[in-house]
């Protein structure tokens, strides 16, 4: 009974990355594609809007306190997402909002880097885009999977049918919660660096 307990569990979690992986790659692809759809004047107005974000430095005249506002800024999309992500953990739709905030980031990702292409920010800034941004984006995707897998074990029901939770696997979804945020601030900072300074 244990052995198919555990047999199910592992099926659920294959499932899971399959799931996630699938949405993520597709969104990335569907955002890559999707500045073909623009016009030519979308785009060059888009281009024109992201040279004059990455021209925008410390040595140009941007205060430090104004650089730290836009780095909590470009903190705060990330920081929301994880959020969303473990408070749908503790909920039964949390494979459909999971989900949604993979489509989002993959989206963002794939329309940015297609940007990025098509805009002459110069090689370097585009490279540290694409790779930061990148690790970001697969890390959502390690901690989308790691807090599905904990919420396999979160929510148990008695033989009665009655919800309970298992409170052994919290403390080690909070700490890996708070890793992940530790490094989208660390990744993101670095990001900031090479962006904006260097």
């Amino acid at each position: 009974m244990r052995y198919d307990h555990k047999l199910i569990a592992d099926i659920e979690k294959k499932k899971i990355l399959f799931q996630f992986a699938l949405m993520m790659i597709s969104s990335v692809i569907g955002g890559i594609s999707f500045i073909k759809l623009m016009s030519k004047e979308m785009l060059d107005g888009i281009s024109e809007s992201i040279t004059q974000h990455f021209s925008i430095s410390l040595s140009s005249g941007m205060t430090f306190s104004e650089y730290i506002g836009k780095y909590f800024s470009l903190c705060l999309a990330d920081l929301t997402c994880i959020f969303i992500l473990l408070v749908s953990s503790f909920t039964f739709i949390n494979y459909l909002v999971t989900d949604g905030v993979l489509v989002f980031l993959g989206f963002r990702y794939g329309i940015n880097a297609a940007l990025l292409s098509v805009t002459s920010v110069g090689g370097g800034t585009s490279l540290c885009f694409w790779i930061l941004r990148a690790l970001i984006l697969f890390v959502f995707f390690v901690y989308s999977c790691k807090m599905a897998f904990y919420a396999l074990s979160f929510r148990r029901f008695t033989s009665n049918g009655r919800l309970v939770l298992n409170k052994s696997n919290l403390l080690p979804a909070f700490v890996f919660t708070a890793t992940v945020i530790g490094f989208i601030l660390i990744t993101n900072g670095l990001y900031s660096i090479f962006a904006f300074i260097l």
